[in-house]
């Protein structure tokens, strides 16, 4: 780029100013960085500075706080989805922005502060925190932020209170997720010799995509869905092989299995032994 900008002013007397923001790491962060580059580049215009200017060496000095639209949008959907991680990055680059990058009159700094409180007062007032127990706590806490406290203090309490409320949506998650899971266990349980039933039809059920109930299923146990349900139908095949005097086709059909042969090889898979070995084992 510099040698692009040289070149374009020794051969066509063009000058070029252009300005940078700094470098992402994920999706999240393009947007800030694009900020960046635009009040850098809005930096150069006012200082006549000609070629590349990165955001890090344009020092701001006006009363104008940074607290974009978008921002604020960002934080507040990560903090709802309970991405600390992220949140915590689009809270550190606000404050770095009004901190390390501009010079803030008392008014503007309460101004700011103002804002970011406005914000989390707003996402109190959401539904799927309005059901906590720790909502009055929390609101206290924002409401106790002082506009005259210094911005690296505001910072702390504000990162600190996003740990609690993400936390919170993590664990609803969890207890979500866990439901979830359950019912998928319950209706196996129910529908397990039925030789139709499969995750598409478990999905129906639960009324969720099948991708993600597969995803789930696995992150919550461990196990593809397809491998629990073979352990729980060759689970009820032994019990059957150990109580009944039914055939073992007859039990393959009873588990779910059109066919005899699969099911005989499944059952050797997990067991260790063919139906027919495990049954004689059960008689000696």
């Amino acid at each position: 780029m510099e040698e692009l900008i040289q070149h374009l002013f020794q051969e066509y007397k063009v000058s070029i100013q252009a300005g940078f923001g700094e470098s992402f790491e994920t999706l999240m962060d393009v947007s800030q960085s694009f900020e960046q580059a635009k009040q850098a580049l809005e930096y150069a215009v006012f200082v006549n500075s000609k070629g590349m200017l990165w955001n890090h060496e344009a020092r701001i000095e006006n009363t104008t706080y940074y607290y974009p639209l978008d921002a604020e949008q960002r934080l507040a959907s990560t903090i709802r989805a309970g991405e600390e991680e992220e949140a915590g990055k689009i809270i550190d680059g606000i404050f770095e922005q009004n901190i390390a990058r501009r010079e803030l009159s008392v008014e503007m700094k309460h101004q700011l502060v103002g804002e970011i409180k406005g914000t989390f007062l707003k996402l109190l007032d959401q539904k799927v925190f309005q059901e906590s127990n720790m909502l009055e706590t929390v609101k206290r806490r924002v409401i106790d932020i002082g506009p005259a406290e210094p911005l690296d203090s505001v910072q702390a309490e504000i990162k600190s209170i996003t740990t609690t409320l993400c936390g919170y949506i993590a664990n609803k998650k969890k207890d979500s997720h866990a439901k979830l899971v359950q019912r998928m266990y319950q209706y196996t349980e129910e529908m397990y010799a039925n030789p139709d039933l499969t995750l598409y039809r478990v999905a129906e059920y639960v009324e969720r995509p099948e991708k993600y109930i597969s995803q789930l299923f696995k992150e919550v146990t461990g196990v593809n869905y397809s491998d629990h349900l073979i352990k729980v139908r060759m689970e009820k095949a032994a019990e059957l092989l150990k109580e009944s005097s039914h055939t073992v086709d007859d039990i393959a059909a009873q588990v779910g299995y059109n066919s005899s042969h699969s099911f005989r090889r499944a059952f050797k898979r997990l067991i260790g032994v063919t139906p027919s070995v495990y049954r004689q084992t059960l008689d000696e």
